[in-house]
């Protein structure tokens, strides 16, 4: 089973989100309750998790707010194959994964290749979708922003692959630091 470490969204941020699916409707929309924001994507781990879900306890960071701001697509050159929403990210967010980034690395785990880029995955773009319509939804939301929301837990997730998309559990819940 796959894994990532994740900042799960509130119910009303969820919400908020998934009425855009109106202005792109051929792309494939995340389920409303699978949308958070990546901090670490780990992939399968053959050796079990019993000693990263462990030294995640040890992650000490305080609790922050953050907002969802703006959209784009990845990969940004070229034709998209993903829409997201921004993420508004304070310095904490980017400590935060740093933190986790050394556990995960310390249980053996490869470093991430890829720089942190804080989003919120939206859609998912086959070839069916149209460039011209992917352009005008960004330029319809380029200057979305919501109201912040309090950041007081990330989550170890488990991520199954089906024909339909993946399907996300969370396996363990960290609180941050009041």
């Amino acid at each position: 089973m796959r894994r990532f470490i994740a900042i799960p969204l509130p119910d009303w941020l969820r919400d908020e989100l998934s009425l855009l699916d109106d202005d792109l409707p051929a792309a494939r929309w995340t389920p409303p309750d699978q949308l958070h924001v990546t901090l670490r994507f780990i992939g399968d781990m053959p050796q079990g998790d019993r000693h990263l879900r462990s030294d995640l306890h040890g992650v000490r960071s305080s609790g922050f707010d953050m907002a969802a701001a703006g959209v784009g697509t990845f990969p940004g050159r070229g034709r998209a194959r993903v829409v997201w929403a921004g993420v508004d990210a304070p310095p904490a967010l980017h400590q935060l994964q740093r933190r986790i980034e050394r556990v995960v690395r310390d249980t053996g785990v490869p470093p991430e290749r890829r720089r942190f880029r804080p989003h919120i995955t939206l859609a998912r773009i086959g070839p069916g979708v149209a460039d011209e319509a992917v352009t005008r939804f960004v330029l319809m939301h380029t200057l979305l922003r919501l109201p912040p929301f309090e950041v007081r837990e990330f989550c170890l997730v488990g991520s199954i692959l089906r024909h339909d998309g993946a399907r996300h559990h969370v396996v363990e819940t960290y609180a941050l630091d009041d």
